[in-house]
């Protein structure tokens, strides 16, 4: 009945075995948390310090590509390497301007902010740089272009799945021989717990707990229950005797 359910969920409860289970659980998932948190936190900044050196490093060459046809005014050369940039790099826009201000060539809606820090996770995607381009010592023009951080941005969410799947893995790997450890300390102080009741009702031919082979606590506490049983049981044994001797 609803009774006895009640009774048995708030037994259980109250047993060590769960608190034991629920403390452990606790404890592993905290340390998979962390360890998760820090691996994708210093792997995001990798992925950062590595797209920041390969801007600067794209922003160098191509100021230089740009700079020889822009110095001698070829536009056909300009134009074919301008299509290039934009094939291989993920640009969200770009606009280059020569020395007076003119727009040589536009995509997109140029973002007028320009971007201090890397930010993958950017409220618009991208980054937003200005470079000059620069012949010798002298200006020829600016590029400002918007290049697309979104990429980082879900190399880094799949990094969080993957380690969140391989730390539920571990989790369950790490939680079934402790749980099986707790369950194998947990029975037999339950079994104790079970004869203790009976033999206070006065149950001595109650049988006693097993013997939990090893040299533990519990092992000990089997053995001298176990021992107490018997003194009880013999006591009991010694009295009749002597009753029935008198009788």
């Amino acid at each position: 009945d609803l009774k006895s359910v009640f009774n048995f969920i708030k037994a259980y409860r109250s047993s060590i075995q769960l608190k034991l289970f629920i403390s452990l659980t606790a404890i592993v998932a905290l340390s998979l948390t962390t360890i998760l948190a820090t691996q994708a936190y210093l792997v995001q900044e990798y992925f950062i310090r590595q797209a920041e050196a390969n801007l600067r490093s794209s922003n160098y060459l191509l100021s230089r590509v740009l700079a020889d046809p822009m110095f001698e005014k070829d536009l056909n050369l300009l134009q074919s390497r301008l299509q290039a940039i934009q094939l291989k790099l993920p640009l969200c826009n770009f606009q280059l301007k020569d020395n007076v201000g003119t727009v040589v060539y536009k995509v997109g809606e140029v973002n007028s902010h320009v971007d201090t820090d890397f930010d993958p996770n950017s409220h618009d995607g991208c980054h937003n740089t200005v470079i000059p381009v620069i012949h010798g010592e002298e200006l020829l023009g600016t590029m400002r272009m918007g290049v697309r951080t979104d990429d980082i941005a879900q190399a880094r969410k799949d990094l969080i799945q993957q380690s969140a799947l391989f730390s539920l893995l571990w989790f369950a790997l790490f939680m079934l021989p402790f749980f099986l450890q707790i369950r194998r300390m947990v029975s037999p102080l339950s079994n104790i717990s079970t004869a203790a009741q009976q033999f206070a009702k006065g149950n001595l031919d109650h049988p006693a707990p097993t013997l939990v082979p090893g040299d533990d606590e519990i092992s000990q506490l089997t053995t001298s229950f176990q021992g107490m049983a018997q003194a009880l049981v013999q006591n009991r044994d010694f009295q009749a005797a002597s009753l029935a001797t008198i009788s």
